[in-house]
């Protein structure tokens, strides 16, 4: 198979999407209230890049050549799906968006912290080590493995309106000196980071800054 193209960014031009659709509702509590904040021009817009690839297209008679203009397209994709779930995410999973396992009767929110625990347990995260967080949705994991270990995070995401909620709540939880979130495709670039491949797990690098500048 080919490789595939990479989407060009315009970081410009998706911020501009941002403040359209999404105004200030960033600073709205998670769920219904930050739902009904948006604009409804700029949402009809995202709902129609977003599903113009699968609207009336049955899978049986799908071609190689529709394929691949949906994968030629997977940045923008994946920034108008966010632009539409995030808040429904948050309303009814919360701020971590993965899956973990249950023990018998444990609550729900302690098993989607004890999996973070676990994975910054088994990865060897340490106090003042530099973490990156690729696709780092509205911060979840990286606040409790903060929390939990005392590290540095860094997150990389390419749908702004995530990165304004990532940050927001970085600050009312007092961890704004460890935690960063910035705009990117990571299918592009990484921020300029030392990775560690023998401790790669999940979506998470453990890493080491390198001097001067990273983004």
């Amino acid at each position: 198979m080919a490789p595939i193209a990479l989407e060009t960014e315009d970081h410009a031009r998706d911020a501009a999407f941002n403040r359209a659709m999404h105004g200030k509702s960033a600073s709205a509590n998670a769920g219904m209230m930050s739902m009904i904040k948006k604009d409804r021009v700029a949402q009809k817009a995202a709902v129609d890049e977003y599903f113009k690839h699968w609207d009336n297209k049955a899978a049986a008679d799908e071609t190689p050549e529709v394929r691949e203009a949906r994968r030629a397209e997977y940045a923008t994709l994946t920034r108008h799906y966010y632009n539409l779930a995030t808040d429904l995410y948050e309303y009814g999973w919360g701020a971590s968006f993965h899956f973990c396992r249950f023990a018998y009767g444990e609550p729900f929110r302690q098993a989607i912290a004890r999996h973070e625990h676990y994975l910054a347990h088994v990865m060897g995260i340490k106090e003042g080590m530099t973490v990156l967080d690729v696709g780092c949705g509205v911060g979840g994991p990286a606040r409790e493995i903060a929390k939990f270990t005392g590290c540095n995070v860094v997150g990389l995401n390419n749908n702004d309106y995530q990165i304004e909620r990532a940050t927001r709540y970085a600050a009312k939880e007092g961890l704004a000196n460890q935690l960063s979130f910035t705009k990117g495709d990571f299918m592009v670039r990484l921020p300029r980071v030392a990775v560690m491949p023998d401790q790669l797990q999940s979506n998470l690098f453990l890493a080491n800054e390198l001097p001067g500048k990273h983004f």
